[in-house]
């Protein structure tokens, strides 16, 4: 960071957010922001990183719209930055659909929308195979049962069971846990028989 004294404002905060103190980190990462913005500009990696933070922690205390307003700005200096094929874009990404998937209602259709552009980011840059591309097919499954598009949820949620089946295994816990969701869905669609093969 620009200073030892941003460098310790940092520290401050990430106490506040072991300590699950979200208004204080929240005061403190605004202070931060503030002095990045000045010292490197609005357009700034660093910018961009104090953001990323400042967005999971307005996440972690139920701000969800700023929170949405915080992690748009951090997504579009890091596309500007570092293009759409980089990690913390994905990363960025991922963390903006959870929260306007958190959001529900009609937030939803834009929540889908991105949750979608997580599964084409995964399936691109680290392939089909991969624990993190199973987990943006989870999200986005999620995101389609609240939306109650079961069609869609189940589409997403067997990709998903079936690569944390070949990544993990069929008995590990994550690949439970989606088994669960996909099991759920197919009886919402009164595919009851498959639903109960997949239980066995």
């Amino acid at each position: 960071m620009s200073s030892s004294s941003t460098e310790d404002l940092y520290s401050q905060a990430l106490t506040c957010i072991n300590n699950n103190n979200y208004s204080e980190a929240e005061i403190i990462l605004d202070r931060i922001l503030q002095r990045v913005e000045e010292e490197f500009g609005p357009d700034h990696a660093d910018t961009a990183q104090c953001l990323m933070m400042f967005g999971m922690v307005l996440q972690k205390g139920g701000k969800l719209a700023e929170a949405e307003t915080k992690l748009r700005r951090c997504l579009e200096i890091r596309r500007e930055l570092f293009g759409e094929d980089s990690s913390v874009f994905g990363i960025t990404l991922n963390v903006l659909a959870s929260v306007v998937t958190a959001q529900g209602g009609d937030k939803l259709p834009e929540a889908a929308r991105l949750c979608e552009e997580c599964v084409d980011h995964a399936e691109r840059i680290l392939g089909h195979v991969h624990a993190n591309t199973a987990n943006a097919y989870l999200q986005l499954g999620y995101t389609q049962v609240q939306a109650g598009k079961f069609g869609e949820a189940e589409e997403a949620l067997r990709e998903c069971v079936e690569i944390r089946t070949r990544v993990f295994g069929r008995n590990h816990p994550e690949t439970i846990k989606a088994l669960g969701m996909y099991v759920e869905v197919l009886r919402k669609l009164s595919r009851f028989e498959e639903a109960h093969e997949l239980e066995k």
